[in-house]
């Protein structure tokens, strides 16, 4: 494989197909540039392709040859950057030749040709930079390189690429461009028949846009003036919109207006967090998060990654900012910049009546379909129907007449939102669809004619000039959405704001190139020559909100917001907010400098002290950033000031985890004062150091600093444990010797309990004698002879040994010694309690109890029932799951005889801290004996009436479950129930099974199936008793795979006379629907979940039904009744059925 195809396959793999192109020295470099969107694609090929062009468009995309030309010409400037040169190339005998120089966008150029190829068969041509002697000199181009054919011109051949050109690579081409057996081939039309000469054209577009040009280092603030919003991963709809509402200044200037109390925050207030991101917009030199503003929508990070509609967004975040503007010094500014009026009226042809009301709108909806620009759409919004025949108004006091009905506009907003409806329903496919119809809007737009001939505005200015483009790129599934905007008054200066960054564009590119319909790759902006007739591609991307404003009202619309507009309250609070924002980022950037430390002294033993194994919880501890280059003497320094410790008191000593995991003083810090911190402590491999203060001098000591550690020098640390009031206190650390024994370690003890007063009321018991303990780990609890040396006990650094009081009378104790003590923490759990019905807890607290892990289920109950106050035999505990985040199917038995530990835990091995527990109002046991079961008790109509709960005897039948329900919903909800029932098993909008009288109800599976009570209404025993057919009727919409079920299924009973006609009337009957919605109801077979054929009216309904049962492969033939679901699902895929919600 060649150099020149391995560069293809490369390129290829990016998305964008290059022909073999290269420089001249074929040194491989490719150096491709990313297209942008702000500029049509490339779009070149390996292959050389023809021109399929009709004859207006020869004229069009080329010129004829002039043979009397000689060397490089101008044969056409497109604009300042963009022109086509030609080059009459006669010297083909030549290894190598390059033409004269020529300027295209302010810069020289040259082409080098081969005509007999650089090393391969092919001509090579290539593109060379001229006139650069800087040595960072750059240059980004794109251009086409072609030979003219001169017998057919649309035979022309043609190679395209785009490069940025520097002193290292001054020339870029085609090594590869053509056979130049077929160039030099007189037959083949590219000589000319006058000189055998080729004639070479070239088209170059110089790029000059800065975001092209340098696209890493692109600032949008320094090249537009503005900055972006932050995209959080689907959240282009809403940056497109707050950048159009932030670029109305009227609005902008309200937004500031907007009250807010102090102690607001921006993640719970809308108005802060919408002042802060327009704040930052306007003066930020980086793009804008919006994570804040989204929190106050009460939105979570899922609802971040789900793109939504932006008109819906409007609608919603607008009445929502008029709420909050109410009462407010802003009320009203919604309104002023975007109401308007219409009325809509019917008015009789022949009598003289008018029937009309009037109404208001923020936005319009203008139809995109059948109207191919803003004028056809406003034609048809204001266009009248004649209403007429069957369709005749009927107009109070006069009856039936003809009229027509329309709509006309009473007055129009500053601010005009139009809503283009590019997506709709599509009945055919039951699913939405995206209108991609070519659509042209105007600069200016002129709506008098529009206005009722009394509006107040009718003789006033009524033009509209074009302030922002919205733009949707994509499809139903999915896409992108951002904006285009003129927000200067006065300026002609399109911008295109496309989530983090802002870009100048020309007037084309924000609204011709957004029209939609089809684009022809024929008509690309730069080049021409290399598109076939079959190229054409409807555009996805197109205008879907666009705003206008009246051009009267522009300079006060726009008017710039000055610093003195933002009330200085934000601005104050702002600006402190970007200072702490700039510490934080100075901090983070020389936090290499820095490591932090964690002190722990006494004092702060004595008050943080857990009730527990170790002595703190290191993580609690409050870290200080230190430098590493700082000296011991300055770590010193350092506790002093921040511990009030005098530095020369201080012995510091390592605090680090044992093999055991436990957290202990290791060994003492002895180094000189000079010493740097990084030379003491591997910061590379260390995040932290957790350091223990020493400062305790000796009573017995002349000096006023610490004793040195002498050899066989321990430190240790004492609690005291209070049995009486179950009690664990810290009491302090003290060097001791390793060859004492333990009795002598008490006086050490005592002392230390003396020299702290408020120790000295726990300590203060009947015996004066101790127990001692050592603290190995949580779970290693060792008791301590007093005549054991601490040297043979393996006395170290850091051990903790707990005193206490020998008692006489253990019994009188909960926890009589330290280790039972021990053994209860290892044992507690806190428990969270939910009520069974509220598993959320959103109507009640959540009930904290404090349990043991080995506590038998009987003693879980007994608690749990003294904190409820109820009777313990009324209790039912459910356990959690952890997985569904809900209570478990199965509740415990009453005769549960697992530890609470075991009733944690989960099949998979995680442990919950969640009970559900219900209060019932019979014993456990009881029902436990019985079948529990919940019914809903449905009217005649298919209309739930009420849930019922059971308790019943195993033994009963279907019978009895009658009797009981009718009993039961008599008794408590006074509602009489005849005593013809029917009980069925229900699921999935289907009906399974009708159960007889005698069925046994301990056989029913009511946790799979829902269990309908209803009530028979007497025609229908009439038809079963003249054994007229019964049919289940189950209500349908069509999904892609079959139908969907939903709503509540029921029984029909057909006999042999009846048509479909007179079914379907029944049915409306039934249900009680009326007849302008019924009109749409349509009845057909159901297999399974595959819809059969529709039934016609006139035929007879059985004949049709058992026919299409005849069909049927085992699988059970219902009647299908197809409407539209008044309660439809929504998708997690599909993203426009999910409604904007702001919960805020």
């Amino acid at each position: 494989m060649s150099d020149n195809e391995d560069e293809y396959m490369n390129n290829d793999m990016l998305g964008v197909k290059l022909g073999p192109y290269s420089n001249y020295s074929d040194r491989g470099d490719d150096d491709l540039e990313m297209q942008d969107d702000d500029y049509s694609p490339i779009s070149t090929s390996a292959n050389v392709q023809e021109a399929i062009l009709g004859e207006d468009e020869l004229k069009e995309f080329f010129e004829p040859v002039d043979p009397t030309k000689e060397g490089v010409y101008i044969v056409r400037q497109f604009d300042e950057n963009t022109a086509k040169a030609r080059w009459k190339l006669d010297q083909l005998s030549k290894t190598r030749i390059s033409s004269n120089i020529f300027e295209i966008g302010g810069y020289q150029w040259s082409i080098l040709c081969f005509p007999r190829g650089n090393n391969v068969s092919q001509l090579s041509i290539y593109l060379a930079c001229e006139g650069e002697t800087s040595p960072s000199w750059s240059r980004f181009a794109r251009f086409q390189l072609s030979i003219i054919n001169q017998k057919d011109i649309t035979k022309t051949v043609s190679q395209e690429a785009e490069k940025r050109f520097n002193q290292n690579e001054t020339d870029w081409g085609f090594r590869e461009f053509h056979a130049h057996s077929v160039l030099l081939d007189e037959e083949n039309g590219f000589l000319s028949p006058i000189d055998a000469s080729l004639t070479i054209e070239c088209v170059i577009h110089v790029v000059h846009e800065a975001h092209l040009l340098n696209p890493h280092n692109y600032n949008s603030k320094t090249e537009t003036g503005h900055v972006g919003l932050k995209n959080q991963g689907a959240t282009c709809y809403m940056n497109s919109l707050l950048q159009t509402l932030y670029n109305i200044a009227y609005f902008r200037r309200a937004v500031y207006k907007m009250p807010i109390e102090e102690s607001e925050e921006p993640s719970s207030s809308i108005p802060l967090a919408l002042q802060r991101v327009f704040w930052r917009l306007q003066y930020e030199p980086d793009s804008v998060d919006t994570k804040e503003l989204t929190k106050s929508f009460g939105w979570d990070t899922i609802d971040s990654f789900l793109q939504h509609d932006v008109q819906e967004l409007c609608r919603v975040l607008c009445d929502n900012l008029e709420m909050k503007m109410e009462n407010t010094n802003v009320k009203g500014t919604m309104k002023y910049l975007l109401e308007g009026t219409c009325k809509n009226y019917i008015r009789c042809l022949n009598v003289d009546y008018e029937s009309s009301r009037k109404e208001s709108f923020y936005d319009l909806q203008l139809n995109v379909k059948n109207c191919n620009d803003v004028y056809k759409s406003f034609d048809q919004y204001v266009e009248e129907e004649t209403l007429e025949g069957d369709n005749k108004y009927q107009a109070e006091g006069f009856g039936y007449q003809d009229a027509k009905k329309g709509c006309i506009f009473l007055s129009l907003p500053p601010v005009l939102m139009l809503h283009l409806k590019r997506f709709e329903y599509d009945i055919q496919k039951d699913a939405m669809n995206k209108i991609n119809d070519r659509y042209e809007f105007p600069l200016e737009l002129n709506l008098e004619k529009y206005l009722a001939d009394d509006s107040e505005q009718k003789n006033g200015d009524n033009t509209y000039v074009l302030f922002s483009v919205l733009v949707h790129s994509g499809d139903l599934s999915g896409g992108h959405y951002y904006a285009f905007m003129k927000p200067i008054a006065g300026s002609d200066q399109w911008y295109k704001f496309d989530d983090e960054r802002v870009y100048k564009v020309k007037e084309h590119d924000a609204v011709e190139e957004n029209y939609g319909g089809t684009a022809d790759e024929k008509k690309n902006k730069y080049f021409w020559l290399n598109s076939t007739g079959h190229n054409m591609y409807k555009k996805f991307t197109n205008a879907y909100m666009l705003l206008y404003i009246r051009k009267a009202d522009t300079n006060e619309i726009l008017q710039k917001v000055e610093d003195h507009d933002v009330p200085d309250h934000l601005q104050t609070r702002f600006k402190q907010e970007r200072e702490d924002k700039e510490r934080r980022k100075q901090e983070k950037a020389e936090a290499w400098k820095y490591t932090s430390f964690k002190f722990i002294h006494d004092e702060m033993l004595h008050k943080q002290f857990e009730q527990g194994p170790d002595l703190i919880k290191i993580d609690r501890i409050q870290p200080v950033r230190i430098l590493k280059q700082s000296t011991f003497a300055d770590l010193k320094s350092i506790c002093e000031q921040q511990f009030n410790i005098p530095a020369r008191n201080i012995r510091l000593w390592t605090y680090s985890k044992r093999i055991n995991k436990t957290y202990r003083v290791h060994s003492p810090v002895k180094h000189s004062d000079k010493t740097t911190l990084d030379r003491i402590w591997n910061f590379n491999n260390v995040d932290n150091v957790t350091l223990y203060i020493e400062n305790k001098i000796p009573p017995s000591s002349d000096s006023s600093t610490l004793p040195p550690i002498e050899k066989g020098d321990c430190i240790v640390f004492f609690k005291f444990y209070d049995p009486t009031n179950v009690e664990l206190i810290y009491v302090g650390s003290e060097i001791v010797k390793n060859n004492m024994i333990f009795e002598n370690v008490i006086p050490l003890f005592e002392q230390l309990i003396r020299s702290s007063p408020s120790l000295i009321n726990n300590a203060e018991q009947d015996s004066n004698e101790y127990d001692i303990y050592e603290e190995i780990k949580p779970t290693i609890i060792e008791s301590k002879s007093l005549q054991t040396s601490l040297k043979s006990s393996d006395v170290g650094h850091g051990d903790v040994y707990i005193f206490q009081k020998k008692i006489s009378n253990p019994q009188d104790y909960k926890y009589p010694t330290v280790k039972d003590y021990f053994d209860y923490l290892s044992q507690r759990a806190t428990i969270k309690l939910y009520e069974f019905n509220d598993p959320k807890g959103d109507s009640i607290q959540c009930i904290e109890l404090e349990l043991l892990k080995n506590q038998k289920y009987q003693q879980i109950v007994e608690q749990i029932a003294t904190v409820l106050n109820v009777d313990w035999k009324l209790l039912r505990l459910t356990g959690h799951g952890t997985t569904e985040n809900q209570p478990r199917e199965v509740a415990f038995k009453s005769t549960e005889t697992k530890s609470l530990k075991d009733l944690l835990s989960t099949p998979y091995g995680q442990i919950s801290t969640i009970l559900y527990y219900q209060v019932l109002d019979v014993p456990l046991v009881e029902i436990e004996n019985k079948k529990e079961l919940v019914v809903h008790v449905y009217g005649s109509d298919v209309q739930l009436i009420r849930e019922c709960k059971l308790l019943m005897d195993k033994k009963s039948t279907i019978g009895d479950l009658k009797k009981n329900v009718i009993e039961k919903m008599q008794s408590e909800h006074s509602i009489a129930l005849s005593n013809d029932l029917r009980v069925m098993e229900v699921s999935n909008h289907r009906i399974y099974l009708v159960y007889d009288d005698a069925f046994n109800v301990n056989k029913i599976q009511d946790a799979t199936y829902e269990i309908r009570v209803e009530e028979i209404p007497k025609d229908e025993l009439l038809a079963a008793h003249q054994k007229h057919k019964r049919i289940m009727v189950a209500h349908f919409c069509k999904e892609r795979d079959g139908v969907r079920l939903f709503g509540n299924p029921f029984f029909i009973y057909v006999n042999g006379s009846e048509t479909v006609r007179n079914v379907k009337d029944f049915i409306q009957s039934k249900l009680n629907v009326k007849d302008e919605e019924f009109k749409r109801f349509k009845l057909a077979c159901i297999s399974g979940l595959l819809k059969r054929d529709y039934l016609n009216d006139d035929d007879l309904f059985l004949e049709q039904f058992i026919k299409e049962s005849g069909t049927s492969h085992r699988v059970e033939l219902y009647l299908g009744l197809e409407h539209k679901d008044p309660n439809p699902r929504t998708s997690s895929n599909r993203w426009y059925d999910k409604p904007i919600v702001i919960k805020n």
